[in-house]
């Protein structure tokens, strides 16, 4: 028996939600879509400067910022930092483009001198400073919007571009390619040490990186804001759709946030009870002995992922290895492939799919097993080789590879979407689908137990030998290190056979013998 069939699209791995609240109070700018981290605070590793005239953060050690840090060095690195800073001026003050808009009032970006681009011209054309252009109390102009780069939230600094400063200055180094296609590709600006833009990754990454952030916040300890603009920069440039997904390298710096995360994320669904309902389902979290992941993302039919997952579940439960349960993803997969390409409906419904399909099916997954030997058979620059591809299975782990229907695996699919009709009969029935079924005899054999029933069949000579004990056939196979009176190898040459021996050598089948016979009571004798 079985849970009721649920509605809708097939449910992905859960995803908590995170606590706004919290994060927006530890740095979250759901306006400006960055992480911020003001230095200073006792989250975070970074520190104000020790310069008492700077207002930029500092990282390390002797916590001085990156431009009274060059200073410093260029000044011989003195032991006593707090004279160096007393005795040294601050550098200049620390522009942050988004923060302060143009001072007379212009939606754009201010300069240095505090106005933007075209009130600074405009000031040095009347040959004004920056306060006797203020006092001339000008009309404020408008803006042009945010930055052309579509990942950018910054406020365009020029007309003609439509960029902001920074991509301003990206695109004139990149040689000023085509304006929207440069655009497109180009990344968020990640130069200011103390924020974290996370407008360019995808939406499920980010809610996932909020959620690994909270729960780091939460085990306390001091988070490195380099560390998580290294993990986001990686999310981006691999286009990571699904953290969970993603497959980190096991060592490096740039990505020990992103194992974390993605650690938290999976204990955050490791209840039974959620895995139960997963298309990525976690083993581990069904039973603590079993390790593995069956994959389901690609089954479509919401009665087959309800099927799949009350299969997986009832394995689980009973005891199955990994390797059994597994299979159980690999065998629904395959018979959703072909509801897909081949039924009507993509086999959305139980009820459409029938005995008729069911038969279709076996047909068609015959027909793979041929596929695949000639995948393997043919060169990987034939181009029939792509044709035949096209008709098995992708990986999800890398698509450019195909699963192969073997003879061993052929019998191993069919079995298992046998069991899984049966053993949920009842709920098939009340789906108005209690037609699927397969038969015994329609579950191919093992090519292991065909080889062992050639072995097996019974020797028409009925000799003695030590290979004829075992009633395998050809008898004349006499055990290594090992001459019997009655027994000459097939290959028809004798092998310490002696004169006594009256059976002839036989090479040919077993039906076709119509020789003399001997008691298989008789014992071999040692020539």
């Amino acid at each position: 028996m079985t849970a009721l069939l649920p509605t809708g699209a097939p449910a992905t791995t859960p995803m908590p939600e995170p606590d706004w609240a919290y994060l927006a109070a530890h740095g979250l700018d759901r306006d400006a879509d960055c992480l911020r981290f003001p230095a200073g605070e006792p989250r975070h590793t970074l520190r104000r400067c020790a310069h008492p005239g700077c207002e930029r953060p500092a990282s390390r050690k002797p916590w001085l910022c990156h431009r009274c840090r060059a200073a410093w060095v260029v000044a011989g690195s003195p032991a006593d930092v707090q004279a160096w800073c007393v005795a040294t001026p601050p550098p200049p003050e620390r522009r942050i483009y988004e923060v302060r808009p143009c001072a007379v009032g212009c939606d754009r970006p201010m300069e240095a001198s505090g106005l933007c681009t075209s009130c600074a011209s405009e000031a040095r054309k009347r040959g004004l400073t920056a306060a006797a252009y203020l006092a001339t109390q000008p009309t404020p102009r408008p803006g042009f919007g945010t930055c052309r780069v579509s990942v950018c939230p910054r406020t365009a600094g020029l007309r003609r571009t439509r960029l902001c400063g920074s991509h301003q200055r990206q695109w004139y180094d990149a040689g000023r390619p085509d304006l929207n296609t440069w655009a497109a590709q180009a990344d968020p600006i990640y130069t200011a040490i103390d924020e974290v833009p996370l407008s360019g990754v995808q939406p499920l990454v980010r809610l996932q990186v909020l959620v690994g952030y909270q729960a780091q916040l939460g085990a306390g300890g001091r988070i490195s804001p380099s560390q998580v603009k290294s993990a986001v920069v990686w999310l981006r440039c691999h286009d990571s759709a699904d953290l969970l997904a993603a497959a980190l390298p096991a060592v490096g710096a740039t990505t020990t946030y992103l194992r974390v995360w993605q650690k938290t994320l999976r204990l955050a669904a490791d209840s039974p009870a959620t895995a139960r309902r997963s298309t990525v389902i976690q083993l581990a979290a069904l039973s603590p002995r079993l390790r593995g992941t069956v994959h389901l993302t690609d089954v479509h039919a919401p009665w087959l992922v309800h099927l799949a997952q009350e299969q997986v579940w009832a394995l689980a439960a009973a005891g199955a290895s990994d390797a059994n349960v597994m299979n159980v993803g690999h065998a629904l997969r395959w018979f959703a492939l072909f509801l897909r390409n081949q039924w009507p409906d993509q086999g959305r419904s139980a009820r459409g799919v029938g005995r008729a399909g069911v038969m279709a099916y076996l047909e068609w997954l015959g027909q793979r097993v041929h596929d695949s030997a000639a995948f393997q058979r043919l060169d990987p620059a034939d181009p029939r080789r792509a044709v035949v591809a096209e008709r098995l299975l992708p990986s999800l782990a890398d698509p450019t590879r195909r699963l192969l229907v073997t003879p061993q695996r052929h019998q191993t699919h069919v079995r298992i979407l046998k069991d899984a009709f049966n053993r949920h009969r009842q709920w098939l029935h009340e789906q108005g689908a209690g037609d699927l079924n397969i038969a015994d005899e329609e579950v191919p054999a093992a090519p292991a137990a065909r080889r062992r029933a050639a072995r097996r069949t019974p020797c028409p000579r009925r000799c003695s030998c030590s290979c004829c004990a075992t009633t395998s056939w050809p008898c004349c196979r006499p055990a290594a290190g090992a001459t019997w009176s009655n027994c000459t190898p097939a290959s028809g040459g004798a092998r310490g056979k002696p004169a006594t021996c009256a059976l002839p050598a036989w090479t040919g089948t077993p039906s076709a013998w119509s020789g003399p016979t001997a008691p298989m009571s008789s014992a071999p004798t040692r020539s």
